[in-house]
């Protein structure tokens, strides 16, 4: 997780604190300690050893200083994770709500995908349907051709079979009055014959 102000914060703090290091050093540099001890002799200090020299009086204030320095850098630290915090939260609640609306535009799409695939669907199916009965009623009919054809075909031979009967009846009736007028005609001949 990205710290921005709390990296701006220790920066600007190890910052400050390089240049109470350099000021401190341009004001030890020029300076001089001159100490008089109880016996007379004077003591001389130049530099750094001025502050080694007035270590009591610079803890004395240094303590009170630092535990204020460190207060208010805990206080600029603590308030600078809680905004790089408030920051995050509110980009990943940015980002769950962008997610939300992708999810929610997402299955809108495929709630229309699936209503358009299933209107489609059930039109085939009715189509589908309607063949089939199309199939269904040529088939009925085609039967029904089958079995009036049977019907037709049965009545022409019944019809073919009387008329090859009649006409049978009929050239035995013929043969049979042919032969009887045969008869008779020899019957006159034998008779006019003497």
């Amino acid at each position: 997780m990205k710290r921005p102000l709390v990296f701006t914060v220790i920066i600007l703090m190890v910052v400050l604190a390089g240049v109470l290091v350099w000021s401190a050093h341009r004001t030890l540099d020029g300076s001089i300690l001159l100490m008089t001890g109880s016996d007379g002799a004077r003591e001389v200090a130049r530099g750094w050893s001025v502050a080694l020299s007035l270590w009591p009086a610079l803890l004395l204030g240094a303590v009170p200083a630092l535990i204020i320095v460190a207060f208010l850098a805990l206080w600029l630290l603590m308030t600078a994770e809680g905004a790089d915090t408030a920051r995050e939260i509110a980009r990943l609640r940015q980002d769950a709500d962008q997610a939300r609306t992708r999810a929610e535009k997402a299955e809108q799409e495929a709630r229309a995908r699936y209503r358009a695939l299933y209107e489609q669907a059930k039109l085939m199916q009715q189509k589908a349907a309607e063949r089939i009965q199309e199939a269904e009623a040529r088939e009925i009919a085609a039967r029904d051709a089958v079995i009036r054809a049977r019907h037709e075909i049965i009545s022409i031979s019944e019809l073919a079979e009387l008329q090859i009967e009649d006409a049978q009846r009929r050239q035995h009736n013929a043969t049979g009055a042919a032969e009887r007028r045969r008869r008779k005609l020899e019957k006159l001949a034998q008779d006019n014959s003497p």
